[in-house]
């Protein structure tokens, strides 16, 4: 009954945050009446409050909902026999899973894969069109020949982003599940292999009426009556791209913040910046965390040491005892002579060479301790500061709604667009310049060339409405259009900028959230029940990073799926670079949630 619960919390919070939503669009503004708690049965209302729909489904419509994500778990646990089999290699006991009428069609598994020389990297894609009415004795051929190409096939998944209705039929029928698939591990000569793709899998019904849920999801044996796996890709490399190098680095993580030890929570626990702090031509890293920072100065080798500096602290004290706050930061020439500057918890720094550390610099103005992004918006030779969530907060977004969606951006607060004036003044000119049309809760911003005139734009991540897209009117006033995100731009919390494609116009990689769940939901929701303006919005939130081919003129196209980037989970940020030193530019997305390993990056 817990795992019943549990789903039917997450299935219907997804749903029911729709309908918060659009009430929230005809809520009064700028000061919109707090919500009602809704009640089991049909819409409340009062007075003085417009009605809220309990919801926009039916009791019958929330139950298929439900009975379906209750079989998708269970066919979760029915896999995992298979998975084991797999990695085993043990035929018989993957024999033992297919039907008698089983059938397969799989890609024809591309020779040599294995030999991969040293220092490069390579794709093999394998067949498009797979092999046909392959019945069971040709399937586990085809698995021995897939094993053998490994030296151990560490992680299988089927990940399932479509239920058919009728898999809740019970064992007497069969339905068909459809998702992307990915078997990975070393190959014979110590490189990385992968076989990945999409696949649809037919099998016997679930019954999900049995309490407590059954082992293997009640599917013993010769459940699985067709398998299709499609869209494959064999890849494979000498090494993992990246190498864990902190034990070695100089940098000592255990004086940290350290979640794992440290139960108290916090919305925000700092970041690394690079750049060169003591001006030696060597890269310098500071990290930010709870109520204070530490420099560590390049060596020149990929190592670092500590420099000593003594950071401020940042804490309050409140009923709860003492409390911390992050600084955030940013690394950059602020004063114009030349050298970089540390903008630090809002107040600017210099490094004195005489004295080997970072100092105050002297009559500099104290700007909001926030997220800044960088340019020299008006082109006069100095780098101006957008501070992200820096401005006023009015309403508070948490205080008067306990919804998800913000389209119209009355919550949260404004970003603040400062100019420099050089020698460490700053003006606010967010107003001037229409530099923040609309409230938020902006996670990140990057500055690009989004036209064909030389003055650099704006698109910030706003998590909880549509993203914001400001066109630079030759530095003295911004423009926000809707080149890019015509609504909700789905939970964006993370941007970066790139030519990708080499055509020369920079292109858009948003972070956003990626759910399996949220698509299996999404196919079978009713969504002509839903307001029209609502409906894409849904389906955004759970689609994934976003992928936006500029096409020049402030012209974007989205194309994350064809791309293969949209599916990442959890994103939060991003980044272009060359990682692999080929000449063109790669994609990195941070992504998750929880982690479950204190010695892993698991997230």
């Amino acid at each position: 009954m817990r795992i019943q619960v549990l789903l039917g919390c997450v299935v219907l919070g997804l749903v029911g945050s729709i309908g918060l939503y659009f009430w929230q669009r005809t809520a009064p503004v700028p000061e919109p009446e707090p919500l009602l708690s809704p009640q089991a049965n049909g819409a409340t209302s009062t007075t003085s409050e417009p009605s809220i729909p309990d919801s926009y489904l039916t009791l019958e419509q929330r139950q298929l909902l439900f009975d379906l994500e209750r079989a998708d778990l269970l066919l979760g646990k029915a896999l995992k026999p298979l998975y084991k089999a797999i990695k085993q290699g043990d035929q018989q006991a993957i024999h033992l899973l297919l039907a008698p009428d089983f059938q397969a069609a799989v890609p024809a598994l591309p020779e040599g894969a294995a030999d991969v020389k040293r220092g490069t990297t390579y794709q093999f894609v394998a067949d498009a069109s797979p092999q046909n009415n392959i019945d069971s004795p040709g399937f586990l051929s085809w698995i021995a020949n897939l094993h053998s190409q490994f030296e151990k096939i560490e992680s299988i998944a089927f990940g399932r982003k479509r239920n058919d209705p009728s898999i809740v039929g019970g064992q007497q029928v069969v339905g068909e599940s459809q998702g992307t698939f990915r078997i990975a591990g070393k190959s014979k000569t110590g490189g990385l292999l992968e076989l990945q793709g999409t696949f649809r899998l037919k099998h016997q019904g679930i019954d999900v009426t049995t309490e407590p849920a059954p082992k293997n999801g009640g599917l013993q044996s010769g459940w699985i009556h067709q398998l299709v796996l499609e869209d494959t890709s064999f890849l494979a490399a000498p090494q993992h791209l990246f190498e864990d190098t902190t034990a070695r680095s100089g940098i000592d993580t255990r004086i940290m913040h350290d979640n794992w030890k440290d139960k108290s929570y916090y919305d925000f626990t700092g970041g690394p910046y690079l750049g060169d702090v003591n001006h030696d031509n060597h890269l310098d890293l500071l990290v930010t965390g709870m109520g204070r920072g530490w420099l560590y100065l390049g060596n020149g080798d990929g190592t670092f040491r500590d420099s000593g500096w003594k950071s401020p602290t940042f804490e309050t004290t409140s009923a709860n005892g003492r409390e911390y706050f992050v600084p955030f930061a940013a690394i950059f020439d602020a004063t114009g002579n030349g050298q970089r500057e540390v903008l630090f918890g809002g107040k600017l720094y210099r490094w004195s060479t005489s004295e080997k550390t970072l100092r105050l610099v002297p009559g500099a103005v104290e700007l909001p301790n926030a997220d800044a992004s960088l340019c020299d918006f008006d082109r006069d030779g100095k780098t101006d500061i957008y501070l992200l969530n820096a401005g006023r907060e009015f309403p508070s977004f948490y205080a008067k709604t306990k919804g998800f969606f913000d389209n119209q951006r009355i919550f949260g607060k404004e970003n603040l667009l400062f100019r420099n004036l050089g020698n460490g003044q700053f003006e606010d000119v967010t107003h001037a310049t229409n530099a923040s049309p609309a409230r938020g809760r902006a996670f990140a911003a990057t500055w690009l060339f989004a036209n064909d005139d030389p003055w650099p734009d704006l698109f910030a991540a706003n998590e909880f409405g549509r993203n914001l897209f400001l066109i630079n009117q030759d530095g003295k006033r911004f423009l926000e259009v809707e080149d890019v995100d015509k609504e909700f731009g789905g939970f964006s919390m993370g941007v970066t900028s790139g030519d990708l494609d080499g055509d020369g116009d920079i292109d858009l990689y948003v972070a956003n959230m990626y759910s399996k769940a949220g698509h299996r939901i999404y196919h079978h929701l009713p969504l002509e029940v839903y307001p029209e303006e609502v409906r894409h919005m849904f389906v955004a939130s759970v689609t994934g990073n976003r992928l936006y081919r500029a096409q020049g003129q402030q012209l974007f196209q989205e194309t994350s799926e064809r791309a293969g980037v949209n599916a990442v989970g959890w994103g939060w940020s991003g980044a272009m670079a060359d990682f692999d030193l080929d000449g063109q530019l790669d994609l990195y997305a941070p992504c998750g949630y929880n982690s479950n390993d204190p010695e892993k990056p698991d997230g």
